[in-house]
């Protein structure tokens, strides 16, 4: 789905609508899910990067906050 594409404009606007929709304790957990979604319009193998970078991040970011509260 190129962002450039009328695709892109709904896929955005469905996901902005969905972002005011939710609480805003769930609103981070719609943006993940639409990020993940636009990844598996470019295939699997993006969206296992994606995972993969999600996944370290929030290790990182756990080891982090840890270290701060020492």
């Amino acid at each position: 789905m190129p962002i450039t594409g009328l695709s892109f404009l709904l896929f955005a606007l469905a996901a902005v609508v969905l972002y005011y929709l939710f609480p805003k304790r769930l609103r981070q957990y719609v943006l993940l899910a639409a990020s993940i979604l636009f990844y598996l319009t470019y295939g699997v193998r993006m969206a296992g990067y994606l995972a993969a970078t999600i996944l370290l991040t929030y290790l990182f970011g756990a080891a982090f906050w840890r270290c701060r509260l020492c």
